[in-house]
């Protein structure tokens, strides 16, 4: 059996926000929004989100929150644990433990701990 753990989206933007990148989700309360991506994509998109299957931003899924965009704005997208679930069902692999959104894993070191 394989294993392999993703950082969870706290942990990623506690980093922008330390390097003081505003992040709108912060700003407005909400939770980040989830996407499905076209499978090639990389995992930080900036730009236009046609380009990695996105054809509506503000339609989002998985109870997440809609996002405001004003048109003078750059959009930035990124993998998200959920880029590594969907992978692994695609994969059709025959065990797989995942995880629930806001669900993730707990340890007792801090994330600037873990580099």
């Amino acid at each position: 059996m394989v294993g392999f753990l993703l950082g969870c989206s706290d942990s990623f933007e506690t980093a922008l926000l330390n390097a003081g990148v505003s992040l709108r989700l912060i700003e407005e309360n909400k939770i980040a929004p989830i996407y499905e991506t076209n499978p090639p994509c990389a995992p930080v998109h900036i730009g236009d989100p046609s380009t990695t299957g996105i054809n509506d931003p503000v339609d989002t899924r998985y109870g997440a929150d809609r996002m405001t965009i004003s048109p003078d704005e750059t959009s930035l997208f990124r993998a998200r644990a959920l880029t590594a679930q969907t992978a692994a069902l695609a994969a059709e692999v025959d065990f797989m433990i995942t995880r629930k959104p806001r669900r993730l894993l707990i340890t007792g070191r801090l994330t600037e701990e873990v580099r």
